[in-house]
């Protein structure tokens, strides 16, 4: 096999795999999810910007305000992450479960 017919075919395996609907089970989730997160960052960077400008006499306040809010976005990122690695991790398991069959060449009703 040369290089052209390689190349010709990892192109094809490649298409065939990124039209495939478990991609796009995992992809859409994925950017939706990371479209959210970074409005929620925006928005609590936003909030803590302004909050920052009001309160200046009290560093005690600011600490505190800033605390939570770095709480919040861990555990948001936290949140994100279990997400997304739950989904991969879902479909990594099923897309190996019912690939056991194909690889053993007998369907479930066959014997041994």
């Amino acid at each position: 096999m040369n290089t052209k017919s390689l190349m010709k075919y990892a192109l094809q395996r490649f298409l065939e795999n990124f039209l495939s609907v478990k991609v796009w089970v995992i992809i859409w989730p994925f950017i939706i999810s990371t479209i959210l997160l970074k409005d929620i960052y925006e928005t609590q960077f936003r909030m803590l910007q302004s909050s920052i400008h009001f309160i200046k006499a009290d560093p005690k306040l600011i600490c505190d305000m800033l605390t939570s809010s770095f709480t919040l976005i861990s555990e948001t990122f936290k949140s994100w992450l279990t997400f997304n690695l739950t989904l991969v991790g879902s479909i990594v398991v099923v897309r190996e479960i019912f690939k056991v069959p194909r690889i053993n060449g007998k369907s479930e009703g066959e014997g041994v």
